[in-house]
């Protein structure tokens, strides 16, 4: 199913990156309102708390469940 991104601060977008660390490269961005499908448990490093997803236009990332929410899962 999917769940809706809430970012922590309103208007920001948040980096979708290729994989779970602050230095992996990003490759998009999810804003407050976009719709994401998670995939497995969270995976903790670098002091963040990785989610895996996958984004409406299929690209797989990871997110950081530091700096936005996800709504309860979906559709």
């Amino acid at each position: 199913g999917y769940a809706q991104v809430t970012t922590n601060a309103p208007g920001i977008n948040v980096n979708v990156r290729s994989g779970p660390s602050l230095t992996a490269q990003p490759f998009s961005t999810v804003k407050t309102g976009d719709w994401v499908r998670p995939q497995g448990a969270p995976v903790a490093a670098n002091g963040h708390k990785w989610q895996r997803v996958v984004m409406e236009d299929c690209k797989v990332g990871y997110v950081s469940l530091n700096v936005l929410r996800l709504s309860e899962v979906t559709k």
